[in-house]
């Protein structure tokens, strides 16, 4: 059946497949450049696991973030879904190896990100090869400077 506008939408059950394997509900719909589910209500994009979440357990409290246990962004099984916050989410990405630093194999500058040519700073990786070159430019700054200053004196 079809409305003037075009077809009738499908209801949100008819656009997500569960898997019975994993437990999951994998969105059939649009994605997010993500990969996260997206659907239009109302004229207004949602997020597919953050509608699932609020049709089965509610409202979500402002400024809550709705995490996935099973690290599937297309999954809107609200059994597989908990509120967090953003440090919450975080905290999760990183703990699960998830987070997009954890992915990198080299530095901006192209060298491995080894065991052995990797410091942790502030909790986070950076290139021993590339910190080691900022710091003797820093250091031949400062005598350039010195240097200056000396003969501005004599």
């Amino acid at each position: 059946m079809s409305t003037k506008h075009g077809p009738r939408p499908k209801s949100f059950d008819d656009r997500y497949m569960p898997v019975p394997e994993s437990g999951c509900w994998l969105w059939l719909g649009g994605t997010s450049d993500r990969g996260y589910g997206m659907l239009m209500i109302n004229r207004k994009h949602l997020l597919a696991h953050r509608y699932s979440f609020e049709q089965a357990r509610g409202p979500i409290p402002s400024g809550m973030c709705v995490c996935h246990k099973c690290d599937t962004p297309r999954c809107v099984n609200p059994a597989h879904l908990f509120l967090g916050t953003i440090g919450d989410n975080n905290r999760d990405t990183v703990q699960k190896k998830r987070h997009f630093a954890q992915q990198k194999t080299h530095c901006a500058q192209g060298h491995e990100l080894t065991p052995e040519n990797t410091q942790l700073w502030r909790g986070h990786r950076r290139c021993r090869i590339c910190r080691t070159a900022w710091s003797l430019k820093v250091e031949q700054r400062k005598t350039k400077l010195r240097r200056e200053a000396k003969n501005r004196e004599h």
